[in-house]
Parts: C-alpha cells; structure tokens; sequence
C-alpha cells in the first residue's frame, strides 16, 4: 500500500539545519566588531550572525510556500481523481456510484434482468406465484416448475394409456383364448361325430362294400378303397 507522503520531513529538509545563536555569541561578535571599528577595520561579526538568521527565515519561507504549493497540488489531483470516481458507470443492466468517502459503490438504477423481463411480458403482478415461478422457467429452462409440472402431467398421461393398453391387450388374450376353446371344442365334436359314425357304419364285408362317415362339414362321404369321396 502506498504510503502517505511526508511533509514534514520535507519542510525540514528544504528549511536546512539552523543553530539559533547565544547570548555569548551576539556578545563576542559585538566585542568582536569594537576591536574592529577600533582599529579602522569594517565590523562584521554581528551582522553575519543577523544575516545568517534573515537567510534562515527566508529559506523558512521558501519551504512553507513550496509545501504549500505541493499539497495543493495533491490536494487538486485526488480531487479531481474523486470526481472522477464518483462518475456514474454501468454494470450490466445496474446504474451505480462510488463514493470516495466511504468506499462503497450505491445503485442508481437496477435494469430489469431477462428473467423478470419475461415474467413481465406475461402479464403476471410482480412478485406472485406465477410471476416467480415465470422467472424461474427462464433461469431453469427444461428444470422449472412449469417443466416439472408437464413432466408429471405427462408421466400421468403415459401411465394411464399404459393401462389403458394393458387392459385392451388383456381383453385381446382372453377373447383369443376363447376362440381357441370354442374352435378346439368344435373340432373336438366334428371329430366325436365322425367317430361315432364311424362305429355305426358297417364294414365293407357286411353292407354296401363301402364305410360312410361325415366330413367336417357334415357331408356324407365313404371310402373307395383309396380315399374319402362324396356319397353319391
């Protein structure tokens, strides 16, 4: 993380080091600048020590004014960089600020999403059963609640025709089983017929040479020696 900038410091790095003179001091560079005069030569002792404290005043001055100018200038940038980051922006379908003070962006404006859109465009109050369950079939497709419900709907139908099936295929196997016993049970009466006449026809030594017996169809035939043939 960026660390603040030290002002201070600078103030102190561009003011300089200063030793603010002693009382001794003025008092030797005053002697100093009597033996000076005195002996016809130009007294400066004081005076540098008074120059020495004007440059440090200024230099004082200079620093303040340079730190002055600094801060304002950082103060104008995160300004103007605040501003800048309070700007509303777009994500998605939402309008928000940020607020540099508190660091938290704040919603404007909430876009209606494409769920709600189409539970809208459906004529459903928002926030009811259908309305939700709407948005839920757009976010869920195939695993919504309207999905699920035509599944058990259609689970429900395709059982009922099951039964329904299983009830004609039923009927089918007995109504089969019927025609099969009541064509067994003709057959077998055709064929106790043909046996019973049989018994009664005599041989061929016996009556007209030829045995008689009734076809399936209940016509009167006879064997020729070689094969069943219509009575003549």
């Amino acid at each position: 993380m960026r660390q603040p900038f030290d002002y201070d410091a600078a103030l102190k790095a561009l003011t300089g080091d200063y030793k603010k003179p002693k009382a001794w001091q003025y008092a030797l560079a005053a002697v100093g600048d009597a033996l000076a005069r005195n002996g016809g030569h130009q007294a400066f002792a004081v005076q540098n020590i008074v120059n020495q404290q004007n440059e440090y005043r200024q230099r004082q001055l200079d620093a303040a004014e340079t730190i002055a100018g600094w801060q304002y200038d950082d103060w104008a940038r995160q300004n103007e960089a605040d501003l800048r980051a309070s700007n509303p922006f777009t994500i998605g379908r939402e309008r928000l600020a940020y607020d540099p003070a508190t660091g938290e962006a704040n919603v404007l404006y909430r876009g209606r999403q494409d769920a709600e859109i189409y539970a809208d465009s459906l004529g459903f109050d928002r926030g009811s059963e259908e309305w939700n369950a709407a948005a839920q079939d757009f976010v869920l497709r195939g695993s919504g609640p309207s999905a699920h419900a035509r599944d058990l709907e259609l689970d429900d139908y395709r059982t009922a025709n099951d039964r329904d099936l299983e009830g004609y295929r039923q009927e089918n196997r007995l109504e089969m089983e019927n025609t099969r016993q009541r064509n067994r049970s003709a057959m077998e009466s055709a064929r106790q017929g043909n046996r019973m006449t049989l018994r009664q026809t005599p041989s061929a030594g016996r009556g007209s040479g030829r045995r008689r017996a009734v076809d399936g169809n209940g016509n009167a035939v006879e064997w020729d020696g070689k094969a069943w043939v219509p009575v003549k």
